[in-house]
């Protein structure tokens, strides 16, 4: 009796639907807890799908005989389509297409999804800590204070004739050179060269955007008393806000963002999926989930959270200016074209007296003037601003600074 059960066409079929999801938790498995060679995981992905879809084909065939009649033909069916799905995958990824930026600066693969969802309405990083970062052109290593700033330890007693808060993302924090090589130390710098005129704090956090800014600034920041307040606005914002939403993105349970796809693992391990949820369902690069708001509306929460800045600043007496950075994307040779909302908000900023610089501008006069590509002043993979990219936005926003009178 024994033997006729482990031998039943159903015992060998339960055997073969363990292997097909023992082959997809392996996929799962690998997709979490690595974020490298991403197509081993594809690899055992398919397979067990290949497995289970075969399976199921062979169930079929025992519960009915017209279906078993079909069987074969069937199977034929299922292998010729694995084997063109495999053939799409491999030529999608021989492309690079569907690259996530991570992928390209440093050959790993970083789940936006997930980052955009966190334990709680700051974005900063872990207070006390070493932060690496990490790509294929450098590396660098930064440490955090308590609050959780790639800064020195602030207090509330200032060390400067004018304190000065820079608010913004990778590119305020200065990921791509040395900790005290951004451009707010530089500022810093360019100033006590005459005096102890000026203290900076750097509140930039690589993937922030002016909502969580905001918060940040208000309830954290705002007591430390600045004189001066600066908010560096770029593209990625926009993008960062129609994945995030407006203030709706606080969560009341003391976290931010919506929860992660289920099928984001999938996503990760296979371009097909990329091309699938991009080209066919319409989600926005990058892949973070649902869309909260569209590109307009991203542009007008931007002008919006500004105008909650400037009102701010005005009732604590604290100077306001925002710098609208360019990203290297947006340079076409020497010509420059603005990110999605550009002039919207500079025709707001005019409209509402808010001072403001146009950094793109700045670049294209000091690359002519040093007879040089706007193109090397970034990294060219990891597109961040090289040490020559972060001095020359320094050396703009101390002009900007001086010819405003903003600093004693």
């Amino acid at each position: 009796m024994l033997k006729s059960v482990r031998s039943s066409p159903f015992s060998a079929l339960i055997v073969t639907y363990l292997i097909s999801f023992g082959f997809i938790y392996l996929a799962y498995f690998s997709v979490n807890y690595t974020a490298r060679f991403l197509f081993i995981s594809f690899l055992l992905l398919w397979v067990g799908v290949w497995i289970f879809i075969e399976s199921l084909v062979r169930t079929f065939g025992l519960i009915s005989k017209r279906t078993k009649i079909k069987q074969r033909t069937t199977l034929i069916h299922v292998r010729i389509w694995i084997v063109v799905f495999m053939g799409l995958e491999i030529l999608l990824r021989g492309t690079g297409s569907f690259l996530t930026h991570p992928e390209i600066s440093d050959g790993r693969y970083i789940s936006n999804a997930k980052q955009n969802h966190i334990p709680s309405w700051y974005w900063l990083h872990p207070s006390k800590d070493t932060v690496v970062n990490h790509r294929k052109e450098f590396k660098f290593y930064r440490t955090t204070n308590s609050i959780g700033l790639s800064e020195k330890e602030i207090f509330r007693t200032k060390s400067a004739k004018t304190r000065l808060i820079a608010l913004g993302d990778s590119f305020t924090e200065g990921v791509g050179v040395e900790q005290d090589a951004g451009w707010v130390r530089q500022v810093e710098k360019n100033f006590t060269s005459f005096g102890n005129s000026l203290e900076t704090i750097n509140a930039g956090i690589g993937g922030s955007d002016p909502v969580f800014e905001y918060k940040l600034f208000t309830d954290k920041l705002l007591d430390y008393k600045p004189d001066v307040l600066i908010l560096t606005i770029n593209g990625t914002d926009i993008f960062d806000i129609v994945a995030r939403g407006g203030n709706k993105r606080f969560n009341t349970d003391g976290s931010s963002g919506a929860s992660v796809p289920w099928w984001d693992w999938i996503y990760a391990c296979s371009h097909l999926t990329r091309f699938y949820t991009h080209k066919l369902l319409k989600y926005p690069v990058p892949f973070v989930g649902v869309a909260h708001v569209t590109e307009e509306q991203a542009s007008q929460i931007i002008i919006q959270t500004i105008k909650n800045f400037k009102t701010l600043c005005q009732v604590q007496k604290v100077k306001f200016m925002v710098i609208l950075q360019p990203s290297l994307h947006e340079f076409k040779g020497s010509s420059y074209i603005p990110f999605y909302g550009y002039k919207v908000l500079i025709s707001t900023m005019e409209e509402s007296q808010i001072e403001h610089l146009e950094l793109y501008s700045e670049l294209i006069r000091e690359s002519k003037k040093s007879r040089r590509k706007i193109q090397s002043y970034y990294w060219p993979i990891d597109t961040h601003f090289n040490a020559a990219g972060y001095q020359c936005f320094a050396k703009s926003v101390t002009a900007k600074l001086k010819s405003l009178n903003w600093i004693e």
